[in-house]
């Protein structure tokens, strides 16, 4: 296991002004990084792209062991290279990285960290014997790298994360008399979590002219081959933003408490999700075998 994770913080707190105002702060972070596992996958080998199936074909290079003869009107298994997309050819020979194996078989390794950061911080304020008050932030942010590392397009498969929470409290506690306390809460929450996407090319690049809503990404998927892209790499933001007011008010008579309250929550979202912007391509070789 090659994993190294680092957490460290600390807290600190105490009086402002003697039974007064108080403050209290806290920070933590925590660092991960991993020398991830080895991804195999298999691409077209130059034989292939000559027209020759012969080596993809045969009992050592699938995972059934047996010998696969390409259907009519395909002879010898092989192809004619007239007949090959060429806008296959061109995303095999320009964008997937080469391989010497016979059977196309090849490697890499996809990139793996996160570093998240989490503070807080309070205010007590004790105005009287009857009335405090009381604020509390707290922020936690997490930074998520894609795993595509800059040059394989194979690598990637997730964007980059940047997660941001926000949550600000305001509360006041106030003795209106003996046995009725009135306790008031105010709270925002924010989050923003933005997916950053590594430009990669897209139809236009392999020479497909054809509107791309999603500019320089693409999401192609081999089946028993490679994927490029996916669900986890389209761009998107996800935003979200509420607001809470409550009121308690706490009564003591000689032989009951009644409590009564009211609480107002009110919650937007701003999402934007690109999944199936780009047009998901799965190539599964149900036609050929």
């Amino acid at each position: 296991d090659t994993l190294r994770r680092n957490q460290f913080g600390g807290t600190i707190g105490g009086p402002v002004v003697k039974n007064k105002i108080f403050f209290f702060g806290g920070f933590q972070g925590t660092i991960s990084k991993s020398d991830p596992s080895t991804v195999i996958a298999n691409i077209p080998t130059a034989a292939m792209l000559a027209g020759d199936f012969t080596a993809i074909t045969s009992p050592a290079c699938n995972t059934a062991g047996r010998q696969i003869n390409l259907p009519a009107p395909f002879a010898g298994n092989r192809i004619s290279p007239s007949l090959l997309s060429a806008p296959a050819v061109k995303l095999v020979s320009s964008h997937v990285p080469a391989t010497t194996n016979p059977c196309g078989e090849t490697r890499f390794v996809r990139n793996l960290e996160s570093n998240e950061r989490q503070t807080l911080g309070r205010v007590d304020y004790q105005l009287s014997g009857k009335h405090s008050m009381f604020g509390r932030y707290f922020e936690s942010r997490l930074n998520q790298p894609t795993d595509y590392d800059g040059k394989n397009p194979l690598t990637m498969s997730n964007g980059t994360l940047i997660f941001r929470v926000y949550s600000l409290v305001l509360g006041d506690t106030y003795l209106i008399g003996n046995g009725t306390v009135s306790n008031f809460r105010g709270t925002v929450n924010r989050s923003k979590i933005p997916k950053i996407v590594p430009p990669l090319f897209d139809f236009n690049d392999l020479g497909i002219k054809a509107w791309v809503y999603a500019p320089k990404y693409m999401s192609l998927n081999l089946t028993g081959g490679f994927t490029i892209g996916g669900a986890g790499g389209t761009e998107g933001h996800y935003n979200t933003t509420s607001f809470q007011f409550s009121e308690d008010l706490s009564l003591v008579r000689p032989a009951h408490q009644v409590g009564l309250g009211v609480n107002w929550i009110h919650s937007e979202m701003n999402r934007l999700s690109s999944t199936n912007t780009v047009g998901p391509f799965v190539f599964s070789g149900q036609v050929t075998g």
